[in-house]
């Protein structure tokens, strides 16, 4: 289960490098459609740093179950 949830959490965290780096490509002076596609992308942004916090948290669990159950 541990490994399972390092990988999504690895590729979580590739997602999110590659929308910041998509985002850094916006420069105030596109046109409307590039500025709706860069709301898109903070949208993307926002939602993969929810769920790497989440996998960060699902992950303690794991570390803490397995804590509390080596004697």
């Amino acid at each position: 289960m541990r490994s399972k949830i390092e990988e999504e959490l690895s590729k979580a965290k590739e997602r999110y490098e590659a929308y910041q780096e998509e985002a850094k490509g916006y420069d105030g002076r596109d046109p409307a459609e590039r500025y709706l596609f860069f709301m898109g992308v903070n949208q993307l942004i926002d939602g993969t740093s929810q769920e790497i916090c989440r996998l960060e948290n699902e992950l303690k669990q794991c570390d803490n179950t397995n804590s509390t159950n080596t004697p």
